[in-house]
């Protein structure tokens, strides 16, 4: 049953990309930017619950290690970028800090530090073990610490979204960063963890597909554009 879950989860996502892809304009540079970003996550998020999806079936294959690795390298290659995501929201939407090269350096610095720790502490001896959980089985990191890049990521976007809300009114981005960390946060080592993360997933990739194209169409509903 929960492989079923992971499917539909898996075609919700493919859902959405070809929404990204289809049916929002993106003339500019930075659209186009946040499209690509958008695209490669909800690709990681597809494959990633495929595979968790066909663990079941063929975890005992001797291709589906590989085939799993693949979803932690989508998670920690990606990931970072969600920074200058939301870099990008704030400067085009006119705000002060948008236009600051210090703000910009800041964001740069956050990504480049989260990809690099990501990739130093996460894939590199990347091991992976079988393991069952509810009924799933799946391939998990043998290393169980906690995923610093992503929690710097995530809350480096909660406050640049908290800002994005008090300056512009728009708090669908900062209500959704918020959701999913708290859910993360308190779901994390828990059996279920796994099923809440996914699903909550979906929530927060919508704040983001909401917000970029509120913004690209130039239906962005800000209230003021003063730092």
């Amino acid at each position: 049953m929960l492989s079923l879950l992971n499917l539909t989860i898996t075609l919700i996502d493919i859902a959405l990309l070809l929404y990204v892809c289809t049916a929002i304009p993106s003339s500019h540079r930075s659209g186009q930017g946040r499209s690509i970003f958008l695209v490669a996550l909800l690709f990681g998020m597809a494959y990633d619950n495929l595979v968790v999806a066909a663990g079941n079936w063929f975890i005992g294959e001797p291709w589906f290690t590989p085939v799993s690795m693949m979803r932690f390298y989508c998670h920690v290659l990606t990931l970072p970028f969600l920074s200058l995501f939301t870099y990008s929201i704030i400067r085009e939407a006119g705000l002060a800090l948008g236009q600051s090269k210090v703000f910009l350096m800041l964001s740069l610095l956050v990504t480049l530090s989260t990809l690099i720790y990501g990739i130093s502490h996460e894939l590199v001896g990347l091991q992976l073990v079988e393991t069952s959980q509810l009924g799933i089985q799946r391939m998990t990191n043998a290393n169980g610490s906690a995923p610093i890049a992503t929690i710097v990521t995530n809350l480096f976007t909660i406050i640049l979204s908290a800002y994005l809300w008090r300056k512009t009114g728009w708090k669908v981005l900062c209500l959704g960063s918020m959701f999913i960390f708290v859910v993360n946060a308190v779901a994390a080592g828990k059996p279920w963890g796994f099923i809440a993360g996914n699903l909550v997933e979906i929530v927060f990739v919508l704040s983001l597909i909401i917000t970029h194209q509120n913004i690209t169409t130039n239906r962005y509903p800000a209230k003021q554009v003063t730092a």
